[in-house]
């Protein structure tokens, strides 16, 4: 059997596991197009969301027979195919994202998760092929098997300190993915052999802690990818920011449709960073006029900053 197949296959199983939960002697109202449960006192969960479309945030509480209910978890194949939703904001109160959640959303092009979220299920993401960005919140513990398998348009990912396991084919075809960042002074060692299957490694960069590439050298699946410490980037100050756009010799930087143009005389590395200065971003730069996707960085002001020493801020 093929490895897609395969994968296939074994998202399908989940996927039937997901939806054989059943919510008996549950309460479970609706609010628009999104339905929930009470799990608890004065709490709930979505729990079936019905043709969404475009931008949708979930609310931290919602109302029900005069009772207000705190939305703390986003239940097992929530967002189902929806394929009309292309972003979605995930609250602060909300601690936990189900198994299937968003399986299958094919047109969901951002997803903004919540500070509280722990716990993100099995295939919680797989199949979003459109998928460019998403965070992973520094309370998250585990990715879990195929976490985000098939999301074909994700280009990189930053992985917090807080994860002490990646699962089976976590980020198996991933196939536009060129970057990992990650937090750790020590190496994770408790990751599957093919969380990353299917992807060209000795291409895919690791960003790592100062000072730790050594280390990262020596352990399993760590050691196919090709590792930058952060000592070896360019770190961008304040006062850089803050003077960002009258400095001189500045290349000319413009967005426009998720694509940034740069035109310099130089071949040089260039960082783009947020406003509050964290890295962003890594990219390699010819001699003249370049062009890079950036679909799947945050919207709002960014700075991009050469290594022959020019800053710009520009807005995405």
């Amino acid at each position: 059997m093929k490895k897609k197949n395969f994968r296939e296959l074994v998202v399908l199983l989940f996927l039937l596991a997901a939806m054989s939960f059943v919510c008996q002697g549950q309460t479970v109202f609706s609010s628009e197009s999104i339905s929930y449960t009470v799990t608890g006192d004065a709490e709930v969960a979505v729990h079936k969301a019905r043709n969404v479309a475009g931008s949708v945030t979930i609310p931290e509480t919602v109302e029900y027979g005069g009772v207000t209910y705190k939305v703390t978890g986003i239940g097992e194949a929530a967002f189902l195919k929806q394929e009309n939703l292309t972003s979605i904001t995930i609250p602060n109160s909300v601690t936990s994202i189900g198994k299937a959640a968003f399986l299958y959303c094919t047109n969901l092009v951002s997803v903004s998760v919540g500070n509280g979220v722990t716990s993100i299920g099995v295939i919680a993401f797989a199949d979003c092929s459109s998928l460019t960005s998403i965070n992973i919140p520094k309370g998250v513990t585990s990715i879990e098997r195929l976490t985000f398998s098939g999301c074909s348009s994700l280009a990189s990912i930053t992985i917090p300190g807080s994860v002490t396991s990646i699962g089976f084919c976590a980020f198996v075809d991933c196939k536009s993915l060129t970057q990992v960042t990650v937090e750790w002074k020590t190496p994770l060692e408790n990751v599957n052999s093919e969380a990353f299957n299917g992807l060209k490694m000795s291409s895919l960069i690791l960003y790592t802690p100062a000072g730790t590439e050594s280390a990262y050298q020596t352990v399993s699946v760590w050691n196919e990818f090709k590792i930058i410490g952060k000592n070896e980037l360019t770190e961008i100050k304040s006062g850089e920011i803050a003077g960002s756009e009258s400095v001189e010799n500045s290349p000319l930087t413009v967005i426009a449709n998720g694509t940034l143009t740069i035109s310099s005389p130089v071949s040089e590395q260039v960082y783009i960073y947020s406003v509050g200065g964290a890295l962003l971003y890594q990219t390699q730069k010819d001699v003249g006029e370049a062009k890079f996707d950036i679909n799947h960085l945050p919207q709002g002001v960014l700075i991009v900053k050469g290594s022959s020493g020019w800053v710009s801020k520009t807005m995405k």
